[in-house]
């Protein structure tokens, strides 16, 4: 193999190992674990096997047959994906088993056409099995642009802000209609294409995710010169009184800033800022006060808990944590507050 198709081989396979490495991380590393994180971990993976197939079929005409249908399966999956992991960031309240009816499906037939027909003895078969998979992705990535309509539109005014969430979806339905492209139209370019482009798309959706991280960090973003618009406290203030009614949001011991900011459809900064100029809190003292008050309740209503009991069922992690964070908001113990509540 020559130096050149040594680099390409190796910037291909790179970029594709690179994204099975990001489907576990949101998979199964990614804290808070949301189900947007699972399907794009999803999305990540079978994009990823799609790509390493084109990549091994480029450099091994003969490479094995059950790889060859498992990397089709996986092209198969690719549009589904990208609409479900789309409708979920959008619509975060929607039913969690939906996706299944876009994935499911194109999966069993998928399957079905593998195990009754060989790629190698049926290749006119399978090139309009092919096609087809091309066409229905395209309709999938309409149906995505479709979906996504209302953060285009945000992205395009700047009076709104985008959450994170929203942002690093807009990197990857962008990534994924390139990839389309290339495959499509590697009949007239290269059937490595889509390959490279997935390698260079990868890095840079990266890049851009961790520096648009890094700006919506509210520990690296000053409040001095930027005050929240009125519009924008208004919507927190009436879906924080929605959501907080919930007792299972502020009672989850692993909500974090990030995730409670996509609850409410807003920037993780412009939850901050609310918090600090608005309520005069940071975001743990803001949720812990939540906490406190069910803590209090239970401990007058519920004698037959102990107190430690009641700190975890109110959303502390450690007994150290919900005394010292009770005594510092009452002025007493629990112990001593359920004593003085006989």
């Amino acid at each position: 193999m020559e130096l050149q198709q040594q680099l390409i081989f190796f910037f291909s396979t790179l970029g594709a190992a690179n994204g099975i490495a990001l489907s576990v991380y949101f998979g199964f590393f990614r804290k808070p674990s949301l189900l947007w994180h699972r399907l794009l971990a999803g999305l990540l993976f079978v994009l990823s096997f799609r790509i390493l197939k084109s990549v091994f079929r480029h450099f091994n005409p003969q490479l094995f047959e059950q790889f060859v249908h498992a990397g089709l399966i996986a092209c198969a999956l690719i549009g589904p994906f990208l609409l479900v992991y789309a409708q979920r960031v959008i619509y975060p309240k929607s039913k969690p088993f939906l996706w299944a009816l876009h994935v499911i499906p194109f999966l069993l037939v998928m399957i079905i056409l593998s195990m009754l027909f060989s790629y190698y003895e049926e290749r006119t078969l399978w090139g309009q099995i092919i096609r087809s998979i091309y066409w229905q992705w395209l309709i999938y990535l309409l149906a995505t642009l479709w979906t996504i309509k209302e953060v285009l539109l945000k992205a395009t005014s700047k009076k709104r802000e985008l959450s994170e969430a929203e942002i690093l979806l807009l990197n990857v339905f962008g990534g994924v209609a390139m990839i389309w492209l290339a495959y499509f139209t590697s009949s007239y370019t290269s059937y490595i294409v889509g390959a490279l482009t997935f390698s260079f798309l990868l890095y840079l959706s990266v890049l851009l995710w961790a520096l648009n991280r890094k700006l919506l960090s509210p520990e690296k973003t000053p409040y001095a010169d930027k005050q929240l618009q009125k519009r924008v406290v208004s919507r927190i203030e009436q879906e924080l009184a929605g959501k907080f009614l919930t007792p299972a949001l502020y009672k989850n011991p692993n909500l974090k800033l990030g995730e409670l900011a996509h609850e409410l459809g807003v920037s993780t900064h412009q939850l901050s800022q609310y918090l600090n100029e608005y309520r005069g809190k940071s975001f743990n003292e803001f949720v812990n006060g939540f906490r406190i008050e069910a803590a209090k309740e239970e401990l007058t209503k519920n004698r037959l808990f102990t107190t430690e009991a009641i700190g975890y069922d109110c959303g502390f992690n450690s007994k150290s944590t919900f005394f010292s964070t009770f005594k510092k908001m009452v002025g007493c113990t629990p112990a001593a507050y359920r004593k003085s509540q006989e």
